[in-house]
């Protein structure tokens, strides 16, 4: 079967619902070395899946991914989820130098280490960690991994990451091509903020999610009149996270572009 023909199969396939269903039916149906233009078709569809569709079945595909048989006819599309801890199975010893998408809920240590020493995960654009722990040593072996050099987005959301560790994230000599920093729900205050706003390797950067941190006023107005905020096209915080004063300061900013400053006006004028 050639490309064309295999493409026309999976568009019919890929009509049905999603689901558990018809990912079973997409695994059994491809071939054992799909060529690459048959995976991206495959994943422009799967970009489409609702979001906790989209979960369920990357958790179903993490298994297979787990097991000894080949990766060529990686169903998943270069995403996996997986929740990692110490004692847990992370196939170090595996080719995923095609996996560029990979959503972590890190316990400990031990989890750290072995995503960091991978040698096959070379290939990341975007690491998703949440709702795990993000200490300060681990934030700082983070910042060390070279593996960051291909990140595109970074997510460290609800796992506890502290000023000194973003710091270390953001002084890392690795993260310029960052282009989406998303830190949501830990404890970043101003001096967090303050060492975010003086990096000089975060030159990618274009997007921040900050909500549910204690930023306050001071923090805002770091942030609002550094250098970092000319580059910025999408910033997310809430009023409450840095203060009314703090939230008018953002709106006011010249260093912000115009479509960012309106956005802070419209927001809460």
């Amino acid at each position: 079967m050639n490309l064309n023909e295999s493409i026309a199969e999976f568009r019919s396939l890929l009509n049905e619902p999603p689901g558990d269903a018809l990912r079973a039916k997409i695994w059994e149906k491809l071939p054992d070395d799909p060529p690459p233009e048959l995976i991206e078709y495959i994943q422009g569809h799967l970009s489409h899946w609702p979001p906790h569709i989209l979960r369920v079945a990357r958790r179903g595909w993490w298994q297979q991914v787990a097991e000894d048989a080949p990766l060529s006819p990686m169903v998943l599309c270069n995403h996996t989820s997986k929740e990692l801890g110490a004692e847990s199975t992370w196939p170090a010893h595996r080719d995923l130098t095609g996996l560029t998408s990979c959503q972590l809920t890190i316990k400990d240590q031990g989890a750290w280490a072995k995503l960091i020493d991978s040698p096959s995960l070379s290939n990341l654009r975007t690491l998703r960690v949440r709702n795990g722990q993000c200490t300060d040593e681990y934030a700082a072996a983070l910042a060390d991994w070279s593996g960051l050099a291909t990140l595109e987005t970074l997510q460290l959301s609800f796992c506890g990451l502290t000023d000194v560790g973003l710091d270390h994230i953001a002084s890392s000599p690795h993260v310029k091509n960052i282009q989406h920093l998303q830190i949501a729900g830990n404890q970043i205050t101003k001096e967090g903020i303050e060492a975010l706003a003086s990096s000089r390797t975060l030159t990618s950067l274009k997007t921040l999610d900050l909500r549910h941190n204690v930023i306050g006023e001071e923090g805002a107005r770091a942030l609002a009149e550094s250098p970092l905020a000319a580059q910025l096209t999408w910033v997310q915080v809430y009023k409450e996270d840095v203060t009314g004063r703090g939230y008018k300061a953002m709106a006011s900013s010249e260093r912000f572009p115009l479509a960012l400053r309106a956005y802070f006006r419209g927001k809460h004028p």
